[in-house]
């Protein structure tokens, strides 16, 4: 049987150059550098049956999770990121079209109603918004925030969409890549001329409809997604369940600061930025530090045991990671990730070749990505 499944696998075009990577509502808040649906998807089909359990321990934006629902597959979800959580519960959380659409027509109702705004203060928020802009999005928080006590489900809506627009009514400099945004760079150019209330009824428009298409795909069945703020080397202790699949991305080390890259989401929403970034595996704020490739390397074989001791046997588990380089020198982090899991009593079992076609400057650097599979 397993290698009947071998041979499927081995059968697929990983690339998947010309397939729509933005249905559901994948595209529903920007996320730097996450996995295409094709391959959780694919790998849900053929590696479990309807109503088994997914793990994924970096979960990100949830795409592993709202694949295993489209599947009728049951799964969770881990992530230390709070806006990870946010946009992988919102992603997963069905709620009914009429209060969507009404609750969306009373926000919009209430924002041209106008008021007095709820601005937060937070480090060079003048630099980052004009004035106009800032109240805008000030006058949007504040009836936001009537709904924080109405519904929990509408309010995080709301909320993901409200992160989602922050980038585009921002400042901006010339010829700067937003993923170094955790480098401390700071705008120069202002972001005129725009209308700030008009790009948020627009953008909430486009993700009523995006949430009403993914509730539609997803009927219900007995199968949820549960998420947990957790760190990925603390799950066992904290989730009482043996899972079938897992399929993850995990943290390229060095390559960029997740939590300093939505940073403007942070500041409004009071998160504590840097203490998230601290407790980041793999960094881009750690490169400088001598050790930084022996500590990730001892913060992700804490992960996979971790990973290791959930897993039932016979199971499967899925890597979908690729080289990458510091200081110019190259990071084997495929080699890396097969050597932990063989220490951890992994048994080897595929490796998928995968080349990347759409990347922003960031990635530019890593050309291909393996898909690594083990067995318990």
């Amino acid at each position: 049987m397993k290698d009947i499944i071998k041979d499927k696998l081995l059968s697929i075009d990983w690339d998947f150059k010309d397939s729509d990577t933005a249905d559901l509502a994948h595209s529903l808040h920007p996320y730097h550098a996450k996995f295409i649906p094709q391959i959780p998807y694919i790998l849900i089909k053929y590696l479990t049956r309807e109503y088994d359990s997914v793990l994924d321990p970096f979960c990100g934006s949830g795409t592993t999770l709202v694949e295993a629902l489209r599947l009728k597959r049951r799964s969770v979800g881990v992530d230390n990121s709070p806006l990870s959580c946010l946009l992988s519960n919102v992603k997963t959380t069905k709620i009914q079209q009429k209060k969507l659409e009404a609750a969306c027509m009373e926000l919009l109702k209430r924002v041209k109603k106008g008021g007095e705004p709820i601005i937060p203060d937070f480090p060079d928020r003048d630099k980052w918004f004009t004035f106009k802009n800032l109240n805008d999005l000030g006058l949007i928080w504040k009836n936001i925030d009537y709904f924080k006590n109405q519904d929990c489900d509408i309010y995080n809506f709301f909320r993901v969409v409200f992160s989602s627009i922050l980038k585009t009514v921002a400042n901006y400099k010339y010829h700067w890549n937003w993923a170094f945004i955790g480098d401390n760079v700071l705008p120069d150019k202002e972001r005129k001329e725009i209308d700030v209330l008009k790009i948020f009824e627009r953008k909430l428009q486009k993700s009523k409809k995006m949430l009403i298409n993914l509730n539609n795909i997803i009927t219900p069945t007995t199968v949820s997604a549960k998420i947990f703020d957790l760190d990925a080397r603390k799950i066992s202790c904290n989730i009482p369940t043996q899972f079938d699949l897992m399929i993850t991305s995990p943290p390229y080390p060095c390559a960029v600061d997740f939590n300093r890259y939505y940073r403007l989401t942070y500041y409004w929403f009071g998160w504590d930025v840097n203490r998230y970034r601290d407790m980041e595996i793999g960094a881009r704020s750690k490169r400088g530090k001598k050790d930084v490739i022996d500590k990730y390397k001892e913060e992700l074989v804490d992960c996979i045991l971790e990973i290791y001791n959930v897993m039932k046997r016979n199971s499967y588990s899925c890597f979908v990671i690729g080289n990458t380089q510091r200081k110019k020198e190259k990071i084997d982090a495929v080699n890396l990730i097969k050597e932990i899991c063989k220490g951890a009593g992994f048994n080897f079992y595929i490796e998928l070749n995968r080349r990347i076609s759409k990347q922003s400057m960031a990635q530019k650097r890593i050309a291909e990505e393996k898909i690594i599979i083990f067995t318990r």
